[in-house]
């Protein structure tokens, strides 16, 4: 079988490796010039990273089976240093020679039980063409259409802005921006400013902390029915308020029940939506995307049942970064290789109808039906793999447990595996 793996980000990189594994012929492509998705950007370009910005889980329970991050790294990490780990692995598998850089998908078109796939890539010139040549040719593509058998979809759901709408934002008189827009906290703001954070969980916070040191307050939102990280340890102008936003007057934001909240700047973080502008919906019949969280319905929250050859790698929301990624690709790798017994009657049994969260939204995972531990487990019992070790489970779960309460706190931990069940966290070196 062709295959074809949309991103060579996280998911892609391991949806290549293990269909490369099971003797498939798989190709990757990527719009961008390198490895690892949105942990590849640079900074000053767009995209969900910023100065100072730090993982919300440890390297020891990111990392990939397979291969470590270096040992001399602190648990909670940089960016750059997550990237540099996606561009180890993909020479520790040699996975760049399937790799199709700066190749922009266009199309995905079923044909007759196959995929007509329409990308464009941007010519590559050598370093003796000159600037001009090189400006030039940068102006147009190549276009290329190929027949693919199957194709796996890696690009995530953490690239299109999910923002609130609220009236009034054209006369608001300060700085407006969705945390995918922020960068540096002294560049963009000033010691003069009250920043309202809209949001409560991981990137709210962690924002908020950099903002601190920056500005006059901070002031992180939840609405009335979303989720909340309560925390203690926080700096002394930073506070968290419960409003529902209706919106925007000429000096801050104005509240359901017309309170009025002045400030010079708001950060929404509110997350992203699935955007998969290359799939046309009305070609694929069965095929629905439905508000942020939700493409399916999905066997697995992975296998597209009206398009049994169109797969979906880390939209699911039982998540446990790469850990969960990897089980998602060797599953999908397994699916493709024909080796899941009695596969088209699960398919046909699975139920259709996606979760309700509780902001009424669809959703393609139910947190509360099934647990992230069962979910990984399951999908490794159908491949008929060794469960997924306990002692990842109870880092993520003292993880999980610790930074409700207190990011700083958790992330001055370092974290060692001792075995299969044991792990030791330690403030410093070991």
């Amino acid at each position: 079988k062709k295959v074809l793996i949309v991103g060579a980000g996280p998911c892609g990189l391991l949806s290549l490796r293990h269909c490369l594994d099971m003797g498939l012929n798989a190709v990757c492509v990527d719009k961008r010039h390198c490895v690892g998705g949105i942990w590849g950007i640079e900074p000053g370009e767009t995209g969900a990273m910023y100065d100072g910005m730090r993982t919300i889980l440890p390297k020891e329970i990111m990392a990939a089976p397979g291969l470590d991050y270096r040992p001399d790294l602190p648990s909670f990490i940089g960016r750059a240093d997550v990237n540099e780990y996606f561009q180890d692995y993909a020479k520790e598998f040699n996975l760049e020679p399937k790799i199709r850089f700066q190749t922009q998908l266009v199309s995905i078109e079923p044909l007759k039980g196959s995929f007509l796939v329409t990308t464009t890539t941007k010519r590559i010139f050598d370093s003796e063409e000159s600037k001009e040549e090189k400006k030039t040719a940068d102006m147009f593509d190549e276009k290329t259409v190929e027949l693919f058998d199957v194709v796996v979809i890696c690009t995530g759901n953490a690239s299109t802005p999910n923002p609130p709408s609220f009236i009034g934002q054209d006369s608001f008189r300060g700085k407006v921006m969705h945390s995918v827009q922020y960068k540096n906290a002294k560049k963009q703001f000033s010691k003069d400013d009250t920043v309202v954070i809209i949001g409560a969980k991981a990137s709210a916070w962690s924002i908020a902390h950099l903002l601190s040191p920056a500005v006059k307050e901070v002031v992180v939102v939840k609405r009335k029915n979303g989720e909340f990280w309560p925390q203690t340890d926080v700096p002394e102008n930073v506070h968290s308020r419960t409003y529902d936003f209706a919106g925007f007057y000429e000096d801050g934001l104005i509240t359901s029940t017309g309170e009025k909240v002045p400030c010079s700047g708001v950060v929404y973080c509110t997350g992203y939506k699935i955007d998969l502008p290359f799939l046309d919906l009305n070609q694929f019949p069965g095929l629905c995307v439905d508000g942020p969280a939700y493409v399916g319905p999905l066997y697995n929250e992975l296998v597209s049942i009206a398009n049994p050859n169109l797969m979906f790698v880390g939209f699911s929301r039982h998540c446990l970064g790469m850990n969960a990624f990897d089980i998602q690709a060797r599953y999908v790798a397994h699916v493709i290789a024909d080796k899941i017994p009695d596969l088209d009657r699960k398919m046909a049994e699975a139920e259709q109808k996606p979760y309700i969260d509780s902001r009424g939204r669809p959703s393609i995972s139910n947190p509360k039906s099934v647990t992230l531990e069962d979910f990984s487990n399951s999908l490794l019992a159908e491949i008929k793999h060794a469960p997924l070790r306990p002692v990842i489970m109870g880092i993520y779960q003292e993880v999980l447990a610790k930074r409700e309460c207190s990011l700083p706190q958790i992330r001055s931990l370092n974290y060692r595996i001792i075995d299969d069940i044991t792990f030791k966290s330690y403030v410093g070196d070991a």
